[in-house]
């Protein structure tokens, strides 16, 4: 019987029909898709597979790494790009497409104009305070939110096959999974227009952002108690300034500390700790599409000092990306791409409309707002500098891996154990066959809880 280790929530697909599925418990561990030869993991333990050709799999399920992105800020962080149907529309087509499984997507819209521009949908909600538990769903395989209404954005909007969203939510749900193989739930509660003084403690747009954590945290709680998820990495991401560009750099930068201070204790009340402030550099919004719109105002000196600031309040906080600085003339945008990604040859796919390198600085930031192939590059610029910082580098990230590894394999081989030990008891044999099976068993079982608990170690010793 061959063997097979898939985390919660995965999809596998075999290489003929599924015959029959056996769950070890009571509860479902795996469930047939509407294709016949697929299957979502729903549950956490064992289950044998036969297939129609008659070969046999034991699959394992153990639970998921995930980590939670927030979107904090104005419109280029809530994903607007133009009230022209023909353009928003295509930039949505355009975002990344997901594995099904590994991302979901949250997005909490300010208006209803936003709801349509962003994500295509057509609606009369917006959020508020009270209507936060509309907009977060109450699991992660849910379609219904905590407030038990029907999700209008479904969790799954990122994935292959779904309607996608304009913004950086996509690359950077793409580029996190890519690099630590962990699941990403991304957030975005961010308002267009909104200036930082909204988003300070007492004030709606931070209010808004406080109920949405909490719900959100309220589902995470859920899914640790149910075995499903373990908690990786808490992060947020902020583009804001363009509605403060008047705004002295000192004056921006206690109001983005007062913001920051107060988001990482509202995550403590709830049991978790912010692990990763990611800044993207503002424009200027002097809407010149040249030079002159990264010319150094107060918001741009200000998140560039706090970024440069490595201690004390902004510990956490460092400079996500700043790449979108190049793309303010026709040389620097070919450039970028064409140096990245030469002729056109992209490591991801669309949601339905794929696009080739820009060379123009309007095919990536019209004016005010990003097209989405400069939002796809924001958000995998955003993962790739967050995955760099958190673990530090590649020798510390080959312990985190290896140390997952090892508490996986420890799992599965105390499982098979302690099945052995089970069998050894049950099946009809000699007395000394049946000492001997479960010696043997029972050293395996040992090795496997060994394993498991040095993973857990080296996993704890380097968070």
């Amino acid at each position: 019987m061959a063997t097979l280790c898939l985390h919660y929530d995965d999809r596998y697909t075999f290489e003929d029909d599924i015959l029959e599925i056996q769950n070890s418990t009571g509860e479902p561990v795996l469930w047939q898709t509407d294709i016949s030869s697929r299957c979502t993991a729903v549950g956490i333990g064992t289950a044998a597979v036969t297939l129609k050709n008659g070969k046999r799999y034991q699959v394992t399920v153990t639970p998921a790494d995930l980590s939670v992105a927030l979107i904090l800020g104005q419109s280029n962080a809530e994903g607007s790009s133009t009230d022209q149907p023909e353009v928003f529309h295509r930039n949505r087509k355009q975002s990344v497409a997901n594995e099904e499984g590994q991302v979901y997507s949250t997005y909490a819209w300010s208006t209803k104009g936003h709801a349509l521009y962003c994500a295509g949908i057509e609606t009369d909600s917006a959020l508020t305070v009270d209507s936060a538990s509309d907009f977060v769903a109450k699991s992660l395989t849910s379609s219904q939110s905590r407030s038990g209404k029907e999700l209008e954005y479904p969790l799954n909007s990122l994935s292959v096959g779904q309607k996608g969203k304009t913004g950086f939510d996509s690359g950077l749900a793409w580029q996190w999974h890519q690099q630590t193989g962990e699941k990403i739930w991304v957030v975005n509660c961010a308002e267009g227009s909104s200036a930082i003084e909204s988003w300070l403690p007492g004030e709606r747009n931070f209010e808004e952002c406080r109920a949405i954590v909490r719900n959100v945290c309220q589902t995470l709680d859920g899914e640790v108690a149910a075995g499903h998820y373990q908690i990786r990495h808490i992060l947020y991401f902020w583009l804001q300034g363009e509605s403060n560009a008047e705004t002295p750099e000192a004056e921006y930068k206690e109001k983005f500390r007062k913001m920051h201070n107060t988001l990482t204790a509202v995550l403590a009340q709830q049991g978790y700790t912010l692990d990763y402030g990611g800044i993207i550099m503002v424009r200027t919004f002097v809407r010149t599409n040249d030079a002159r719109d990264i010319a150094d105002n107060g918001p741009r000196l200000a998140q560039k000092a706090v970024a440069a600031e490595p201690k004390g309040d902004f510990a956490t906080v460092h400079m996500a990306c700043a790449v979108n600085d190049l793309w303010v003339s026709p040389e620097g945008v070919a450039q970028y791409w064409e140096t990245k990604y030469p002729n056109s040859q992209y490591p991801f796919s669309c949601s339905a409309e794929s696009y080739r390198n820009p060379t123009t600085i309007e095919e990536v930031h019209n004016r005010v707002h990003y097209n989405q192939p400069g939002y796809n590059e924001i958000g995998m610029v955003c993962a790739h500098s967050a995955w760099k910082q958190l673990f530090g580098n590649q020798e510390l990230y080959s312990v985190k891996k290896h140390s997952r590894k090892w508490t996986l394999v420890g799992g599965i081989l105390a499982s098979i154990g302690l099945l052995g030990i089970i069998a050894s008891m049950i099946l009809p044999q000699t007395p000394a066959m049946q000492i001997a099976g479960m010696g043997v068993c029972g050293i395996i079982t040992v090795l496997g809880i060994c394993l498991n608990l040095v993973g857990e170690i080296q996993l704890r010793k380097h968070r």
